[in-house]
């Protein structure tokens, strides 16, 4: 009898074992099959990331050309009628239109206006005019971004300070990131927020944040509040860590 009630016990922990091995792995094939389908829809993105290129367009009017914008190298047209130019970066000019950015780039004599325009594409490309000496290029382009971008990240260091679990009564806070949508699921270590996002190169800008309600620990990390307070921070990716550098310089290191 004896026997047969160990037997039965280790069946059930073996089913129970493999019911959790599924799910994680239904989670894990989730995450892969998200970040395949966005490079097949953007077989560009891991490549000019990598490159330091931040935005790429490509047009055939009037002639054959590309322009690549690297906000921490230069902006480079070129045109198939050899006509090529290289600038400094430049920070867009301030617009009421949020569907459009305009970016005046000069090097020396050479000077070029480069337009984009949001467009109705699922894809997130965008409308390029690049305006240079009284002739306009149009095109398309899209902003690169890091694939591996789209998961969810636990938050376990804040500059030097190394959080602990037992910090938070409902566990380490977190975000969940969704490239395809554009949006963004976060958790404070209190209450679950959620916001959209743009991703331009290796910046992402943060908007809408809206909190569910919930009773926030003073010795809690206030995640959400220094989302919305910087507006944007850069990140990078290594191995199986994300590091958001905010606009004050707080770093956020999160693991998967």
């Amino acid at each position: 009898m004896k026997s047969m009630l160990l037997i039965l016990n280790i069946a059930i922990m073996l089913l129970f074992l493999t019911f959790i091995n599924a799910c994680s792995n239904s989670h894990l094939s989730k995450k892969y099959k998200q970040q395949q389908q966005l490079i097949r829809a953007h077989p560009l993105v891991a490549s000019t990331l990598h490159d330091g290129i931040d935005f790429l367009a490509h047009g055939e009017n009037p002639v054959h050309w590309t322009l690549e914008m690297s906000f921490n190298n230069n902006f480079s047209f070129n045109a198939s009628n050899n006509l090529h130019i290289s600038t400094s970066p430049v920070f867009p000019l301030q617009q009421n239109n949020n569907d459009v950015e305009i970016y005046a780039a000069k090097s020396g004599r050479q000077e070029m206006t480069i337009t984009l325009t949001e467009t109705t594409k699922k894809n997130n490309q965008k409308k390029v005019d690049v305006l240079i000496r009284g002739n306009k290029y149009t095109g398309m382009g899209e902003f690169s971004f890091d694939y591996r971008l789209n998961d969810t990240w636990v938050l376990n260091k804040i500059s030097s300070d190394s959080l602990n679990e037992k910090m938070f009564l409902k566990g380490l806070p977190n975000l969940q990131v969704n490239l395809l949508k554009n949006n963004l699921k976060g958790f404070n270590g209190s209450f679950i927020f959620y916001g959209k996002i743009k991703v331009k190169g290796s910046s992402i800008q943060f908007y809408n944040l809206t909190p569910t309600k919930g009773n926030s620990n003073e010795s809690e990390v206030k995640l959400l509040n220094n989302l919305i307070e910087n507006n944007s921070a850069e990140y990078y990716i290594k191995g199986n860590v994300l590091v958001l550098i905010l606009q004050d310089e707080t770093r956020l290191f999160f693991n998967k």
